[in-house]
């Protein structure tokens, strides 16, 4: 957690339901980081918890992330 407090945004491909990287990521939600994760199905749950959802790489390395919310 450390690190990830020192980072504004923090990239999270896949976090499954009950999971500690689920619970990793609601954290940094909930201290106001921004948190990215691939457009999926199966981040569902992660995006509507205001995760940023991206479709693709390219598009995650074209966000300019003074910008994303």
């Amino acid at each position: 957690m450390f690190v990830a407090a020192l980072a504004d945004t923090i990239f999270v491909p896949f976090a499954a339901e009950k999971s500690k990287t689920l619970e990793f990521a609601e954290k940094l939600l909930a201290t106001e980081h921004r948190v990215v994760t691939l457009q999926a199905k199966e981040n569902a749950h992660l995006i509507s918890r205001s995760a940023k959802g991206v479709e693709s790489v390219k598009e995650l390395i074209s966000l300019n992330f003074t910008s994303l919310f």
